[in-house]
């Protein structure tokens, strides 16, 4: 349009600078998508490796020493009496 003089060299500018903003704004946008799509193959990655780990412990009559270690990390107790149980699967498989 410029070189057919449809639009003088203004309106010509303006519209490229519109064009770049979109183009840029799109960008931004596809990086966002790429970034939560990696997290979510990292969670379903993290969520696979809970599941594995817990089938281990699914069907059992008693809470052994072994699985309780397994799982557990700590065990604080509060003052008031309440017990704060960290579990190690929290931090082994959500954080990676």
């Amino acid at each position: 349009m410029l070189a057919d003089n449809s639009i003088d060299i203004e309106d010509y500018r303006l519209t490229i600078e519109e064009l770049n903003k979109k183009i840029n704004e799109l960008i931004s946008h596809k990086l966002n998508i790429e970034k939560s799509k990696e997290q979510s193959k990292r969670d379903r990655k993290n969520i696979k490796k809970l599941k594995t780990e817990l089938k281990k412990y699914v069907h059992f009559n008693k809470l052994t020493p072994e699985m309780l270690h397994r799982l557990v990390d700590r065990i604080e107790i509060k003052e008031d009496g309440s017990p704060k149980i960290y579990y190690r699967f929290a931090n082994d498989f959500l954080n990676e």
